[in-house]
């Protein structure tokens, strides 16, 4: 059991500073819309850091992920 969490402690670690902002705001219930908007970016770019933080952690759907 602990390997299992070292190792997701580890993936975890590589996620860029962008990457961790975006799950921390999808963990507080914010859409990708409305990410996008505090964030000042696009929609599309959302959805790119989605997809990046998926191939860094998993296939895990959003409420897996965060």
């Amino acid at each position: 059991m602990e390997e299992a969490a070292v190792s997701t402690t580890h993936q975890h670690a590589r996620l860029s500073d962008r990457e961790r902002q975006i799950l921390v705001m999808a963990s507080k219930g914010l859409t990708d819309q409305a990410i996008a908007q505090q964030l000042g970016i696009s929609f599309a770019t959302v959805g790119t850091y989605w997809g990046r933080i998926r191939g860094k952690l998993g296939p895990y759907n959003r409420t897996e992920l965060v």
